[in-house]
């Protein structure tokens, strides 16, 4: 895969356009000024001119691509609507990782907190439910949840030990929004994460498109 990557790349050097950078997704554990620390265990240099944000929280998703040294060139949020052709993190080039003390990501220490929702009834069967977080800008499609049964749904979170994260319930649009029961916009909903794993249940009351 590697080397149709490569063929790729030169190809579109010899005709004398700039190449299309690739791009990879892992998820996020810390950064440091010469390092990126991902889940995993792999741990990858940075570049010293890095276009790297410095907003990502340990757990979530991250884009970056590197330069022709193998080096972190730029960081950011992973949006699932327009980062879909993100290559995996087993698609890097071999010697880009390298064997560091993990000192950058020793102190995070994730937690796993399990959330189960019960959905209205009158929610078609047919339709997936979404968890929408601060992560990804509440992208409305970012998380799709594990279906228990006809009402229910599942799925489980992390997050470093007492951070929080804000999320909604949706259907995969802004269109199909959770709302309260009395049909108005519901402020987001909270995690706290705080040293052991956790469940939650919860209960969408309607949702914005279905009266």
């Amino acid at each position: 895969m590697n080397r149709a990557i490569g063929a790729l790349l030169a190809a579109t050097l010899m005709l004398g356009a700039e190449p299309i950078p690739v791009t990879y997704r892992a998820d996020f554990l810390a950064l440091a000024p010469t390092t990126l620390a991902l889940r995993g265990g792999t741990t990858l240099r940075v570049a010293s001119a890095c276009a790297c944000a410095h907003d990502l929280r340990p757990g979530e998703n991250a884009l970056f691509s590197l330069d022709e040294n193998d080096a972190v060139v730029t960081l950011r949020r992973f949006v699932p609507a327009t980062d879909g052709s993100a290559r995996a993190l087993g698609d890097l080039p071999a010697a880009a990782a390298i064997t560091v003390a993990r000192a950058a990501n020793a102190d995070t220490r994730l937690v796993k907190v399990t959330i189960t929702v019960e959905v209205p009834s009158q929610t078609p069967q047919t339709d997936d439910v979404y968890l929408s977080t601060d992560r990804s800008s509440y992208t409305p499609n970012e998380r799709r949840m594990t279906r228990i049964d006809e009402r229910r749904w599942t799925i489980a979170i992390e997050g470093a030990a007492g951070t929080t994260t804000h999320y909604q319930y949706t259907r995969g649009t802004f269109g199909t929004l959770e709302r309260d029961r009395a049909n108005t916009v519901r402020p987001a909903r909270t995690i706290v994460f705080g040293t052991t794993p956790a469940a939650m249940r919860e209960t969408v009351e309607r949702w914005a498109d279905i009266l």
